[in-house]
Order: structure tokens, then sequence, then C-alpha cells
């Protein structure tokens, strides 16, 4: 079940996720999982829910991808606590490729750049690759399939190809995409693998999700229960909200024709 709670003040829909909460969980030893845009949110909101529910314990929270990867683990218990595609790992990791890929010819602008550059720009050249190759697995599956697959050849799609082939992992997805698809088909071949899930998961206050997350929590919600808190900085429906130009399309469209 996916349930939308729509409000324009977060206290209303602290509210709302304290009433959730309220509810006993499927087993009281299970923390309830949470997910929040920030840590400040976090704290913000523990003390909301102390203050509505008498105390707030047990309540697991995490950033969105956190949880994600917390559930899949559930269900495939093989994959690492830390996938070694997280930007804290990765940055090592590019900068360990650096010292042979630096030469090829497709890496000469990379290279034009670091030996121009000042200061130490090999990790902080890696450590923003590393942050977007990240944003790559979230928000662009389509090309991390594509570059393993070796349909292009420019220096990013050969960088991701060198470091996907030293973590290749025979046993085992070993990131974000790869371990999304065997979740996927997981859930939809093994009836029983939602058994390992908690009873329920919430989002709090998360400004926007990319499509494959959507696409997770819309299978989760097929087994478990998703709460989604969105918060709509308008008093009103957008619905009913109306730019100038659209009223005025429509009032032109409806104006009697001339005589």
């Amino acid at each position: 079940m996916f349930t939308v709670y729509h409000g324009n003040r977060l206290e209303r829909l602290a509210d709302r996720l304290a009433q959730t909460l309220a509810e006993p969980p499927a087993s009281p030893l299970l923390p309830e999982q949470v997910a929040v845009q920030s840590m400040g949110m976090a704290r913000w909101l523990s003390l909301q829910l102390a203050d509505r529910l008498g105390i707030c314990a047990h309540v697991d929270f995490q950033f969105p991808g956190s949880l994600i990867w917390k559930l899949m683990r559930m269900v495939l218990p093989e994959l690492p606590a830390v996938s070694p595609f997280a930007p804290e790992v990765l940055t090592w990791s590019i900068l360990r490729e650096w010292s042979t890929l630096r030469r090829q010819p497709a890496f000469a602008e990379v290279r034009g750049y670091l030996e121009t550059a000042d200061g130490p720009a090999d990790y902080e050249l890696a450590r923003r690759l590393a942050e977007t190759f990240d944003q790559y697995l979230v928000y662009r599956p389509d090309w991390i399939r594509r570059w393993e697959a070796g349909e292009e050849d420019h220096w990013q799609a050969r960088l991701w190809r060198a470091i996907a082939a030293r973590h290749r992992n025979p046993d085992g997805p070993v990131h974000w995409v790869q371990a999304g698809d065997l979740f996927l088909k997981t859930l939809e071949r093994d009836r029983q693998a939602a058994d390992r899930l908690p009873r329920r998961i919430g989002l709090f206050g998360v400004p926007s999700l990319s499509p494959a997350y959507l696409q997770l929590l819309a299978a989760l919600a097929e087994r478990i229960e998703v709460h989604l808190f969105l918060l709509d900085p308008c008093r009103e429906y957008w619905g009913d909200v109306e730019s100038e130009k659209s009223i005025a399309r429509r009032e032109r469209d409806e104006a009697p024709a001339a005589a």
C-alpha cells in the first residue's frame, strides 16, 4: 500500500506520522524505518514525535538512498553494508585508476586539466567524479547499463568500465543499479522474500525522488506499507492553481465565436 500525505505545514505532517507510528508494528523488536532529507530534519522530527507520543525511541532515521539500500540487503543478504560504489569509497577507486588511464588518448582533456590545476587536483577531481557517478547510478541507470555493455567510448565510460571490472563479483551485484534490478526480480519470483522486510516504512519531507527510487518504492508498496509525507508549500490545491497564460487560453477557447 502506497499512501501519500500532503500538507503545507510540517507540524501537521508530523501529526500524521505520529498517528501512523502509534499503530503497533508487526514486531516490537524491529525499529521503525523513516527516511528524511537531512539529519537536522531527523532531530526536529524526533522531538515532534516525542511530544506527541510521549517518547521517540526505536526509530531509525536515514537518508532515502541508505534506507533503500538497507531494504535491498534484507532481501539480498549478499549485498555489502557499504557499496564499493558509494562516493566515499569510489573516490579512492578513481584515484587508483588514474595511474594507467590518464596516459590514454581518450583522457587527454582530463590530463591537461590535472597538469595545469593548482593544489590537490587529483583528489578533488576524483571526489567530484565519485559524487557525479553516484548521481548517474540513481538518476541515469540507462547510462550505466550502456557503459557496462561497451556501447560508448568517451573517457567517463572508460573510467567506469575500469572500476566496474576491478569490482566485478560473479556471486552478486556490486552497485546500486545491479542491486536494484536483482531486488525487483527477487521480489517478483519469490513472494516469501517480502517476509524479511519491515511492515512499513515512511519518507518524511523528502522534496524529490528519482524515477529509480520511485520504481523500487512502488514494488515495495505491493508488499508492505509505504507512507510518503509530502510538504506542499501552498495552501491551495495544486490542481486548481492556474497560470495567467492558462487562464487566458481557456477564456479564449470558451469565448463565443464572433457573429
